[in-house]
Order: structure tokens, then C-alpha cells, then sequence
């Protein structure tokens, strides 16, 4: 595998258009950063946010949020819930994007304090719901992107189901662990 780092696109509109989070000076980090294009099949460049999203991750919890807890928590279920061991048509790839928009639209540290957690966390099930409904989950970084774009129908139909019995009895889940 070959890359390369190159400034952040400026063709991409991040971080969003009145978004709250990330701090500007947490943006600005990230955008000095830059991405890498890593060589593909066939001489073909894909951009890659690694970097990006690690900056991002970083301190995420420094105000003692549960961020990173909530993010575990969605991929324990996709692990046991939603996705058989076979296909995880949702991936953790997307999990960490659905964590990162569920960041932008809750930004303050009080949505994210220990007490919100089941709020935090049933906000994301239902993004991931939402998603798999749509075949839509837009790239935190570049929404031009679809991650559901390339995922087999009937498998995100079957998450579908899963994801709405687990919501009706949610403790079942709990109570096995």
C-alpha cells in the first residue's frame, strides 16, 4: 500500500456549515492535518480521513462525557444484536460516523454526561435505523459519500428488523450480558 498526506479538499464544506462541534481550534488542527491518499487497485487514490478522525477521537471525553462509552455500547450491539458474525453490513467504520454526527448535533458536554447515556445511545440506534432504511449513512467528513451505498438490500433490511425488536424489549439484550 502506498499514500501520501495532502491538504484537507477544499472542495469539502467541513467542518459543516454552523456546526458546534467540533471547537473551531479542534477543526483547525484537524484541517492542518490534511488526509492521506492511499493507492488502491489499478493505480486508483482513495482519499482517507484516518488521521482526521483519530485528531477528532482524541481527549473527545476530556469534559467526562460518555462518548466513547456510547460508541462501545452500539458496537457491542452491532456485534450481538444486529449483524451476524458472516456480514456486518454495519460496519464499526460506520458506527464511528453515525458517534461523530450524533457529536455535531448534540455538542454541548451536558448531552453527553454519564446521566444521558441511554439518551445518547437510543439517539444513535435510531440514526443507524434511519440509515439502514434510507441505504443512506453520509461520510462524517465528505457526505458526498454514501457507506451504505454498496450494502446488500435484503441485509440491511434483516439489521432493520433486528434493530426495531431490540427496541421494543431492549433489557433482553441487557440482561444476557
Amino acid at each position: 500500500m502506498v499514500e501520501g498526506f495532502t491538504p484537507f479538499p477544499s472542495n469539502i464544506q467541513w467542518p459543516h456549515h454552523k456546526a458546534k462541534w467540533p471547537s473551531p481550534a479542534k477543526a483547525d488542527d484537524i484541517r492542518r492535518i490534511g488526509v492521506q491518499k492511499v493507492a488502491k487497485k489499478n493505480f486508483d487514490w482513495m482519499v482517507s480521513f484516518v488521521k482526521a478522525e483519530k485528531k477528532l477521537i482524541e481527549n473527545i471525553d476530556s469534559d467526562g462525557g460518555c462518548r466513547k462509552k456510547s460508541h462501545r455500547i452500539m458496537k457491542k450491539l452491532n456485534e450481538d444484536v444486529w449483524c451476524d458474525t458472516t456480514s456486518r453490513v454495519i460496519t464499526s467504520y460506520c458506527l464511528k460516523n453515525i458517534l461523530f454526527w450524533e457529536c455535531e448535533d448534540s455538542p454541548s458536554s451536558e448531552d453527553w454526561s454519564v446521566d444521558k447515556l441511554s439518551i445518547r445511545v437510543t439517539s444513535m440506534i435510531e440514526r443507524v435505523k434511519k440509515a439502514a432504511q434510507a441505504r443512506r449513512l453520509t461520510m462524517y467528513f465528505n457526505p458526498a459519500v454514501n457507506l451504505l451505498q454498496d450494502k446488500d438490500c435484503r441485509e440491511l433490511d434483516i439489521a432493520v428488523k433486528k434493530i426495531s425488536d431490540f427496541m421494543l424489549r431492549p433489557q433482553s439484550f441487557f440482561e444476557k450480558l
